[in-house]
């Protein structure tokens, strides 16, 4: 089984996919059709982990594939309404959110950043505790989380421990 939920990319300011979510049941064939220039090589490419996808998750045979990364430029904190100040603490406290629904069947939640109450998570990774998380982020962030070019699943680990301990 195949199965993407809300993949969303941009190149440039440009929306190639947005909001792309399809499930394909394995021994069966299926076809992705629409005009050219609406963003079928580009699922394609995010499907198989050519592209990364700016949000959205891709599973294939039950397992995620979850990776985030901190922007480097001011324009995409502006587009989201946040503020560039906070960029890397507000991605610790997202990475410790998204572990704990994850792992706990109700999470209720008040950060810095993030406030959550009696949320729980519809997909549930089969890899336990969670799957593994490659994080990308720019210099501010480098120390904690590894490197844009070479993700590291060990200093990766090491940083989500940081981030459950507060």
């Amino acid at each position: 089984m195949l199965e993407t939920r809300d993949l969303e990319k941009r190149f440039a300011g440009l929306r190639a996919v947005n909001g792309a979510s399809l499930r394909v049941e394995a021994g069966t064939i299926t076809a992705l059709i629409s005009p050219n220039g609406s963003g079928k090589t580009t699922t394609f490419d995010l499907i198989t982990g050519n592209v990364r996808p700016d949000a959205g998750t891709v599973r294939f045979e039950g397992r995620i594939v979850f990776g985030i990364g901190l922007g480097y430029r001011e324009a995409e904190d502006e587009t989201f309404g946040v503020a560039r100040r906070g960029g890397a603490a507000r991605m610790i406290e997202a990475l410790h959110l998204v572990r704990r629904l994850w792992t706990e069947d109700e999470v209720t939640f008040a950060g810095r950043f993030f406030r959550v109450t009696k949320a729980t998570c519809t997909i549930r990774p089969v890899q336990k505790p969670y799957p593994p998380i490659w994080i990308a982020a720019n210099s501010a962030a480098r120390e904690a989380t590894g490197t844009c070019c070479r993700p590291s699943k060990a200093r990766s680990q090491e940083y989500l421990a940081r981030a459950a301990r507060g």
